[in-house]
């Protein structure tokens, strides 16, 4: 028995102009996401960029306040501060790392499976809209996608 929750109920068949406005709209964005790549690639590299450069700060901050503390409670010299410093760094490094594996290893299969589920739901509800159609329906969608993947190929 199929599961009826996931097939639309009072489907009504779209207009040629509301076929033509969804198609379109994918079409738009499509030509808006490939003429902007480059643009979004250089404010990705610059938010990248600020972050470290913001990150690097904080972490000298901290830093140097952490080598005073420990200087003026424990009067060790600049050298052993640095190694404890350092060795407590790695320390806590290597425990975020552990617990970080198991909690993306978690994550990756969380949405691995909300992924496909989406993907199964959205195959099933795109199959029984195509059955719905008519045959001069479908052969106006499939015309539509030809023309705009053309027009896409020729003007880029």
């Amino acid at each position: 028995m199929q599961n009826q929750s996931s097939t639309p109920k009072n489907h009504t068949p779209e207009t040629d102009l509301e076929m033509l406005k969804r198609i379109g709209l994918k079409f738009f964005i499509l030509v808006l996401i490939i003429n902007l790549f480059d643009f979004l690639i250089d404010i990705g590299d610059w938010l990248l960029d600020t972050v470290i450069e913001i990150l690097h700060i904080v972490i000298e901050i901290i830093e140097q306040s952490l080598e005073e503390i420990i200087e003026h409670l424990l009067h060790s010299s600049h050298h052993e501060t640095e190694t404890i410093i350092a060795n407590a760094t790695i320390i806590i490094g290597l425990f975020i790392a552990y617990r970080s594996v198991f909690y993306v290893y978690r994550r990756s299969v969380k949405i691995k499976r909300n992924i496909k589920a989406r993907y199964l739901k959205r195959r099933h509800r795109n199959k029984y809209y195509w059955h719905t159609l008519t045959t001069w329906h479908k052969t106006k969608i499939i015309l539509t996608y030809i023309t705009g993947f053309s027009l896409i190929i020729l003007t880029l």
